[in-house]
């Protein structure tokens, strides 16, 4: 087996056991601030002026603007998190 097949199936069994993790996983105020500041926001002008004193990386509150408005459920922040948590780990 090459070490791209290792790499792929242990990312597929990590996938699943952080999946079924997140399901009972409690959002922290941490986590929901972002997505907040992603449904409260009317516009991609209206995030930035309120990223302004926020303090982390665009990049991640960009994600989850763009998955929000794919689907717009809260349930975005923990999709968008494992689809982040996953690659990294297969990159790793």
């Amino acid at each position: 087996m090459t070490v791209h097949k290792y790499a792929f199936w242990l990312t597929i069994l990590y996938a699943f056991l952080v999946s079924a993790v997140s399901c009972f996983h409690e959002v922290w105020r941490d986590e929901v601030v972002p997505m907040t500041m992603v449904t409260q926001a009317h516009s991609l002008s209206d995030l930035i002026a309120g990223m302004h004193n926020y303090g982390h990386p665009g990049l991640w509150i960009a994600l989850l603007y763009a998955g929000y408005h794919l689907i717009p459920k809260f349930l975005m922040l923990k999709v968008v998190n494992l689809l982040i948590a996953i690659a990294g780990v297969y990159v790793f």
